[in-house]
């Protein structure tokens, strides 16, 4: 449920709309899922609450990769808003890799983007043809052990324990903003911008010596068209060169693990030293959603880690002191592990 064509323009405005469909669903007396799409980050303090929605929209839409970069920096701010068993930040709809649709991403990104959103505790919307998904599509979707990420028992959204993006602050986001407008729009704003500069830039030659005046008029607004595509262009979201480690707790005193590098042209060797796995283990014993849970003991911090990578299906048991290293080719791919502890008779 959208506030497009609302005549409420303030944010105020907005989440009044959304509570007066909140309250008229739970007036039916049914378990009705409520979807509140509202592009902004400032809709998840009131998500669960005011509004008592299902999930919230907290980014633009999802409709070419850098967005979907700038919903994963946005959602890693709004951790606390998540609330199991209640309501979820919402990073909007999985892109698939067909090159036929009308968004798509490269195979890498689709299955980047599937990990996070696992990751996220997000909902696993699929803005595909199911009809048209490659054999990549199908073992990204239908792998069990990310789906079991998204949907574990604690439910507790991931956040990054490492990286290195610089600061982000997310912006309020309309529809015919800039930084916000779907990826289609914006070409049919530049094309048409390019074609007005070029006629008006035409018509003020052909004039220039019988009506000066007019033909200024047509500089100056051909000028305008040219100025205004530029800053569209200025505005549009973009990538920046870093890379992430994110951390999740499961339920079974485990957590999953995830590195990604969102740098668009250097591969990148990401290392998780035993610093960063055991906090990657130890993340939800300090959580407040959960007071049962206690810091790691000390046959855990002897123990062996089981390192169980998602994709590709192989085990790397790791001591107190290794790392876990991967390799990854740059423009967002990424790569999810399990991490789990093994203990010896020693340690136990």
């Amino acid at each position: 449920y959208d506030s497009c064509f609302s005549p409420n323009f303030t944010r105020e405005g907005a989440l009044q709309d959304y509570e007066t469909m909140s309250k008229a669903l739970k007036n039916t007396g049914r378990d009705i899922l409520f979807a509140v799409c509202g592009w902004s980050a400032w809709y998840a303090p009131y998500g669960s609450e005011r509004l008592a929605a299902s999930s919230w929209r907290i980014s633009a839409d999802a409709d070419e990769w850098a967005n979907i970069y700038l919903a994963i920096r946005t959602n890693e701010q709004l951790t606390r808003y998540a609330k199991p068993g209640i309501g979820y930040n919402d990073p909007d709809m999985l892109l698939g890799s067909s090159p036929h649709a009308a968004v798509s991403l490269t195979p890498e990104q689709s299955r980047a983007q599937f990990a996070l959103w696992a990751m996220m505790t997000a909902p696993l919307l699929l803005g595909a043809s199911l009809q048209d998904l490659s054999t990549w599509d199908l073992e990204t979707y239908l792998n069990p052990n990310v789906i079991a990420i998204d949907q574990d028992p604690l439910f507790i959204q991931g956040e990054p324990i490492f990286s290195s993006c610089p600061k982000f602050i997310p912006r309020d986001n309309w529809w015919c903003s800039p930084w916000s407008m779907p990826a289609d729009i914006f070409e049919m704003w530049r094309n048409a911008l390019g074609q007005f500069a070029a006629l008006a830039l035409a018509i003020a030659f052909l004039i220039r010596k019988r009506t000066k005046p007019v033909a200024l008029i047509f500089l100056t607004l051909a000028t305008a068209a040219l100025l205004y595509s530029k800053m569209l262009v200025y505005y549009r979201p973009r990538i920046d060169s870093c890379t992430q480690i994110w951390a999740k707790p499961l339920s079974g005193r485990r957590a999953a693990l995830l590195f990604i590098n969102f740098s668009p042209e250097d591969d990148i060797t990401m290392h998780c030293d035993s610093h960063c796995l055991y906090s990657a283990l130890s993340l939800h014993r300090n959580s407040s959603t959960l007071p049962e849970l206690f810091p790691l003991t000390s046959a855990e911090l002897s123990a062996s880690i089981l390192a169980f990578n998602l994709y590709a299906g192989n085990t790397t048991t790791l001591s107190s002191t290794d790392s876990l290293s991967v390799h990854l080719n740059p423009n967002g791919e990424a790569t999810i592990f399990t991490l789990e502890f093994s203990y010896s008779s020693t340690s136990i």
